[in-house]
């Protein structure tokens, strides 16, 4: 759902909630009704920006709950919130295309400092694209002196 203070349609406010919610559908995202809703809250009637409220999903709905576990789903909510505020704008959305890994694995943007960080024993050169959990980080923190 997407909250805006009341009308009309054609205020600041609405436009963007109009953007947002064509992103949304153009997406796939399902929407609940037309996918606006018009509150009197403070944080959308206390401010001289053209404020929108967006709520992705609600806990009381186990459907939503399991897509908003999902990495790829909240991905998905992210770009198409981005593109209607893009639109909102008169902004051109430029889609950013993942840069080709390098021999060593990693992203040519991070190969040097991954390479130098294999060199001096502080990563094990494994798996550069992927998440790094807690305790990696803190054997990280430890090999640098740190912690």
């Amino acid at each position: 759902m997407v909250y805006t203070s009341a009308g009309p349609m054609t205020a600041r406010r609405n436009v963007a909630a109009t953007a947002l919610i064509k992103q949304f559908r153009a997406a796939g995202i399902k929407l609940r009704g037309t996918g606006l809703l018009h509150e009197l809250w403070a944080v959308l009637t206390r401010t001289s920006a053209p404020a929108c409220l967006i709520e992705y999903g609600f806990h009381t709905d186990r459907d939503e709950v399991e897509r908003l576990k999902s990495g790829v789903y909240r991905d998905k909510l992210a770009e198409a919130t981005a593109k209607g505020v893009c639109d909102c704008l008169g902004v051109a959305w430029a889609e950013i295309t993942e840069t080709e890994p390098t021999d060593t694995g990693a992203a040519d943007w991070a190969a040097e400092a991954w390479q130098k960080a294999k060199n001096k024993g502080i990563m094990d050169g494994n798996r550069p694209a992927d998440p790094v959990t807690r305790q990696e980080l803190a054997v990280v923190l430890d090999r640098l002196n740190l912690i």
